[in-house]
């Protein structure tokens, strides 16, 4: 007896791990089948939509026709323009120098100008004097002075 209900329990717990073992096959098959899917909707996510891709491409196009590319030029612009001013600047920095340094040397020869002239107006020119001078040597060789009367007043 024990014998037989060693075997009814054994055809029992077959019977229920044959009822579990198909249960686990019906699961293996759906999730074989979700996997499936699950693959077929990775590889049509895959091909390539060219449309979207060249529609994307031109977006990005008109973009950089629209809003990046004048920018671009007007930076460059600015770039010029401010190397050009730079030049400029630097050319009118050499300008003003030379330009002070003759207004100093102006300045220079201005008040030695004006010291000359003050000693020419208080001292007369030494050119001047030479020649006065040469005049009246000549002069007294020509005509020697006449001699001065002595005028008698006692008469």
């Amino acid at each position: 007896m024990n014998d037989m209900r060693k075997d009814l329990n054994t055809v029992d717990r077959l019977g229920r791990l044959e009822t579990t073992v198909e249960g686990f096959h019906d699961q293996f098959r759906s999730i074989n089948a979700t996997l499936d899917k699950i693959q077929d909707a990775l590889n049509r996510g895959s091909q390539t939509n060219w449309s979207l891709v060249i529609a994307a491409l031109f977006l990005v196009l008109a973009i950089w026709a629209a809003a990046i590319r004048p920018i671009n030029q007007d930076v460059e612009r600015q770039a010029a323009a401010a190397s050009e001013l730079a030049r400029a600047v630097l050319i009118q920095n050499n300008t003003i120098s030379d330009i002070q340094g003759s207004l100093k040397e102006n300045n220079t020869r201005q008040i030695s100008d004006e010291k000359e002239i003050d000693l020419i107006r208080t001292q007369g020119s030494p050119v001047t004097a030479s020649r006065i001078s040469i005049l009246e040597y000549r002069m007294d060789e020509i005509a020697p002075a006449p001699p001065q009367k002595k005028t008698n007043t006692l008469n």
